[in-house]
Order: structure tokens, then C-alpha cells, then sequence
């Protein structure tokens, strides 16, 4: 179609919990993946169906917070040190000024 690139933006789970408590499932709930599995999973098929068949690079944008915090890290399905090993093209991470703020260390501020 002419695309020189497809990345891929927020590829991540929500937080929270969706209302009246239910927990979404896609499948039987004994062959569901780990967060982090079902991120690389897709980005992995994302490659095999779009640059290694069709020559498009594939990419997807990182929530940077998580190079800081494994913890936000576990509960987005973005492991930092793992993410995009499944052969994506590139890897970038969306820095957001607010999670840095008032010398918050690498953690939450309070975004002034």
C-alpha cells in the first residue's frame, strides 16, 4: 500500500479493572498467555506477516515508564528487557515530562 514503515503505538494492557469486576478472556482461561507473552506474541506475528513476507519494517513505541518502574512494567505487559526481541525492526520509547517531574527520582511526580 505504500507504508515505509507500520509501527505500532501503545501496544500495552490497560490498568484497572473494567466495570462490575468481570476479567476479560479471548480464550479458555488455561491457554491464556502472560501479559508480556501476548505483547510479543502479536509483535512477533506483526513481523512474520508484514516485514518478513511483504518487506515492510515493522516497530512499536515503548511506555518509557517502564524502564523506571518493572512494576508498571508487569502491569502493562511491557518488560523492557524483553519487548520486541521477537525481530522488530526498531523500538521507541514515548517519554512523557510528567513522570519525571519535580526530581521524582525516576518515578510518578506530580506533573507541574
Amino acid at each position: 500500500m505504500g507504508a515505509d514503515e507500520i509501527q505500532f503505538d501503545y501496544v500495552r494492557f490497560p490498568t484497572g479493572q473494567p466495570e462490575g469486576g468481570a476479567t476479560p478472556l479471548y480464550r479458555e482461561e488455561s491457554d491464556v498467555p502472560d501479559k508480556e507473552a501476548a505483547i510479543n506474541r502479536f509483535l512477533e506475528t506483526a513481523r512474520i506477516e508484514l516485514q518478513d513476507k511483504l518487506g515492510v519494517p515493522v516497530s512499536a513505541d515503548l511506555f518509557s515508564i517502564v524502564m523506571s518502574s518493572p512494576e508498571d512494567g508487569r502491569l502493562i505487559g511491557q518488560n523492557w528487557s524483553r519487548i520486541g526481541l521477537s525481530g522488530i525492526h526498531c523500538l521507541s520509547p514515548m517519554i512523557y515530562p510528567s513522570h519525571y517531574a519535580n526530581a521524582s527520582a525516576g518515578s510518578l511526580g506530580n506533573g507541574k
